[in-house]
């Protein structure tokens, strides 16, 4: 086994790579061949109708519209990327299901590289490896999810920012490329606008400011066309409003939509609440809509009665949710999940810890830049997703671009193994 293990090393790092991710592609269609829903045309878990809905508007085109409804939120990449797989293989989440799977094999071969990029070849190894491995994310291509194109877009956008504050060449198509990949993490998920803010702010106090402003130009160039799009549909509503006042941001400075704003700070809704969620019904009462109200117009109008709320009960609205907000953000699973289910989440989750964070502790006390900035990085996206979703809306898979990032870290103990064989012979 070890010769076997000697020579897998031995290998240039390309096949390393191309392994990782034949075994982490096996896992995942294997785990749904485990599931027959994964095989049927049934949507039924969160969003998966708005964007299959999306999705099949864009081909027929209809535009991104949803029930007859131009959509501003969500952000279209996602159901442009099903909308692609439905143009090419015909109208099959089944199949989006498996390109899922594809995508996120090559998370793990993307983590697989960081880490042996960072240290070496046996990290890269032993990180692809678990990631592969990982249940918390070989579940995830069964639902029709935006985190699983995100989650491949977060990490390349976050390792080329590493990239760029580590090394002193090419910075240029660095930055662009990196400005480019926060866009479309962007474009994804809207989340991933602050988180790429204070990657800039930190471009510029680890490197200089015309690295920063390049990263930044790129990324706004990116979205400009979602933006005035979405501009233009705001000004085109009918001006029979039912807002009282229009709260129009572009996409660019928007920090959250409306509705989830509402979700975050709305009226207490009546229960059951489950662990590791936040929701309309159980958590916030379900809106109230004016009769006839635009659709557009119905995130501005969630916004100012998220605001009201706040302005007549500020302590039940923001403080008093903070703890259980708190618990759903660090919490392993989703109460609504099988005992089976949570163990197996809280297994991994655990692991992850006691394998990574000793680990970047070390890199962020080295020697070395590359781990340093590393380090900075993973310490950036982490108090960040705790602190801004323990005081919006604490959800367990929204931590999870940590949990990605904290994999990468692992790599070190086969580093410290290795060197430590060298100092011993």
């Amino acid at each position: 086994m070890l010769q076997l293990i000697r020579r897998f090393e031995e290998l240039p790092l390309k096949y390393v790579l191309m392994t990782i991710f034949v075994l982490a592609l096996i896992v995942r269609l294997v785990y749904l061949l485990t599931k027959p829903l994964a095989w049927s045309h049934e949507l039924r878990f969160g969003d998966e109708p708005l964007y299959h809905g999306l999705a099949v508007n864009l081909l027929n085109g209809n535009g991104y519209t949803f029930e007859g409804v131009s959509r501003v939120y969500p952000p279209p990449l996602y159901s442009i990327f099903i909308a692609l797989i439905y143009w090419i293989f015909g109208i099959s989440p089944p199949t989006v299901r498996i390109i899922q799977a594809i995508l996120g094999s090559f998370l793990c071969m993307l983590l697989s590289l960081w880490a042996a990029r960072l240290w070496n070849k046996r990290a890269g190894i032993l990180v692809g490896v678990f990631s592969a491995l990982n249940y918390t994310f070989v579940r995830m291509p069964f639902f029709l999810r935006s985190e699983n194109l995100y989650f491949l877009l977060f990490t390349a956008a976050t390792m080329m920012t590493w990239y760029l504050g580590a090394a002193n060449h090419r910075w240029k198509s660095v930055s662009m490329l990196s400005g480019i990949l926060w866009a479309l993490s962007a474009l994804t998920r809207e989340i991933a606008k602050p988180v790429a803010y204070l990657m800039i702010l930190w471009i510029a106090l680890r490197t200089n400011w015309k690295r920063a402003l390049l990263l930044l130009v790129m990324m706004l160039i990116t979205v400009m066309p979602w933006s005035i799009r979405n501009h233009l549909i705001s000004s085109n509503i009918s001006k029979n409003t039912k807002v009282e006042k229009k709260l129009n941001l572009p996409f660019f400075l928007r920090l959250l939509p409306g509705g989830l704003l509402y979700i975050s700070f709305g009226p207490p809704g009546q229960g059951p609440r489950l662990l590791g969620d936040w929701n309309i019904g159980p958590d916030i009462q379900p809106p109230n809509f004016p009769t006839d109200i635009h659709p557009a117009e119905k995130d501005d109008w969630l916004t100012l009665q998220t605001l009201n709320y706040i302005h007549s009960n500020p302590k039940e609205a923001i403080i008093s949710r903070i703890p259980r907000k708190f618990i759903n953000i660090l919490i392993p699973f989703q109460g609504s999940s099988s005992i089976r289910i949570k163990i197996l989440l809280t297994l991994w989750y655990l692991s992850l810890l006691i394998l990574s964070i000793p680990m970047l502790w070390q890199a962020w006390h080295s020697s070395y830049t590359s781990e340093r900035r590393y380090a900075e990085l993973v310490l950036i996206v982490a108090l960040f997703t705790i602190i801004f979703h323990t005081v919006f809306f604490g959800v367990v898979r929204y931590r999870y671009p940590v949990d990605i990032l904290l994999h990468v870290a692992i790599g070190r103990w086969a580093f410290k193994w290795q060197r430590s064989q060298s100092e011993a012979s």
